[in-house]
């Protein structure tokens, strides 16, 4: 009897050892659940590009932005044209873009957003006048 249970352990232990290890983990999230990755959009309208891939903390709200173009300035100061908003119905300015300067065809850099408390189910990341167009990009949190 008892060496049925230690076979038994020894074949259950390593099965949930490796199960643990190749679980696929929770969507958008790290290995400590802190970041949660989401999809990143795309709006070519006009003549810019804007990519934004948000990344998601416990802490932060920060947006990843990339714009390109070859026909317009991107002179905008991203901390005046940028704006949150969440399915509470709140709006929330930005607290600080790291990034490139304003002026020339290519502009990236991050724009950090406050946590809003209650953390939202949703938000959306509005962006007016870029080359003439403004942005709007949602998420599911």
């Amino acid at each position: 009897m008892k060496t049925k249970i230690v076979t038994i352990l020894g074949l259950l232990l390593p099965a949930v050892v490796i199960l643990g290890i190749f679980w696929p983990k929770a969507e958008g999230q790290d290995q400590d659940g802190q970041n949660q990755e989401l999809a990143a959009q795309e709006n070519s309208e006009g003549n810019v590009t804007v990519v934004v891939t948000p990344i998601i903390s416990d802490s932060s709200l920060d947006f990843e932005i990339v714009m390109d173009t070859h026909s317009v300035e991107l002179g905008a100061d991203m901390l005046e044209i940028s704006e949150l908003k969440t399915d509470q119905d709140e709006s929330y300015s930005p607290a600080a873009w790291e990034g490139s300067a304003s002026g020339g065809h290519h502009r990236s850099g991050v724009l950090k957003f406050n946590v809003p408390s209650p953390r939202p189910e949703e938000i959306e990341l509005i962006i007016v006048g870029i080359g003439g167009v403004d942005r709007r990009f949602r998420w599911k949190l």
